[in-house]
């Protein structure tokens, strides 16, 4: 009786164990990593859902928004509108979220079967990241546009996960390159220039 008892009272003892062991490792694995940024543009992971809480983190993108005037995010999302030739030239690229922005942001929305509001939201950043690609050396990312237009930026592979802009490329493969740069797109500062 007292074996049957110590097998029932090991057998117990191993099943929470291992309960608690793949609940602990479900745990880990759907874990975030704890810098979350709130300051800059970043991702973990699978790239094609690094933009979708920028609304978030930093509202919508629109003419006349608070956060719309004089931000590395502007120039990020007129980088693309460049890449996929909603705008004509990087001389477009300024960070100043303008009616010509605006205008090239509704058609770039309707495009993509997208409500055109020429305000970018939660839906816009989602799709738009649907268009990055990891690239083959594990530190870049391509924004992917039309005909030969692209964005390179890279990401670092710690625990911040920050994007930062190397260039872009119209539609016509002409590439430039910032001027001026930080090591990060932040939200609501001005670091990155095409002058």
């Amino acid at each position: 009786m007292r074996n049957r008892k110590l097998k029932v009272a090991v057998g117990v003892g191993a099943v929470a164990l291992i309960a608690g062991g793949v609940a602990g490792i479900a745990g880990i694995a759907g874990a975030d990593p704890t810098n979350k940024s709130v300051e800059f543009v970043d991702g973990f992971g699978n790239i094609n859902d690094d933009w979708n809480d920028h609304e978030r983190e930093a509202d919508v993108l629109c003419e006349d928004c608070d956060n719309s005037s004089g931000t590395d995010l502007v120039v990020l999302w007129q980088s693309v509108l460049v890449a996929d030739g909603y705008l004509a030239s990087v001389a477009d690229i300024d960070g100043e979220f303008g009616a010509d922005t605006a205008e090239a942001t509704a058609e770039w929305q309707g495009d993509n079967e997208l409500d055109p509001t020429g305000e970018v939201d939660q839906a816009t950043w989602a799709t738009a990241d649907d268009f990055l690609e990891p690239g083959d050396d594990g530190a870049t990312v391509s924004y992917v546009g039309t005909d030969e237009g692209s964005v390179l930026f890279t990401r670092t592979d710690d625990l911040d996960g920050a994007y930062a802009l190397q260039s872009v490329t119209n539609g016509d493969g002409e590439e430039v390159q910032p001027e001026s740069q930080d090591d990060r797109i932040w939200l609501f500062d001005s670091t990155i220039s095409f002058e």
